[in-house]
């Protein structure tokens, strides 16, 4: 059964940029390799993260994220089921966005008609604009 976790969280200043370039590409590697789905953006110390996939696999994941000490508030906004993944189509699959013009292409997609039917659709882009403001 698939699943979508979607949070915010701050992370401690002391990340430098290399090492949060270093996250990132560890991230993607590791969400591409287990057929974890979404998106983590990065901004003013604070993550927002889409995460999707295989319900056991992800949520191992999201346990081990709670307990990682590069990041704390953890703030939960979305944890359900869904039916087919949102993000297949989104880059590789898993995207990580640091820059504020790779948000016009991740609110471009959530706008298209193609993702607009999918149940969390609305959610996800409402969420990346609040997490923008």
């Amino acid at each position: 059964m698939l699943k979508t976790i979607c949070y915010t969280s701050k992370y401690t200043e002391d990340i430098s940029t290399f090492n949060l370039e270093m996250l990132f590409h560890k991230t993607r590697l590791n969400n591409n390799n287990f057929n974890i789905k979404g998106v983590l953006v990065a901004k003013n110390n604070r993550f927002f993260q889409i995460l999707e996939g295989p319900e056991t696999i992800l949520d191992a994941l999201y346990f081990s994220i709670k307990k990682d000490t590069r990041h704390h508030e953890i703030n939960e906004v979305l944890n359900t089921y869904i039916s087919e993944y949102s993000f297949e189509n989104f880059g590789t699959g898993y995207n990580t966005i640091q820059r504020i013009e790779s948000l016009f292409g991740l609110q471009s997609y959530l706008s298209s008609p193609a993702i607009n039917n999918i149940n969390n659709a609305s959610l996800f882009l409402s969420t990346t604009e609040n997490f923008f403001k």
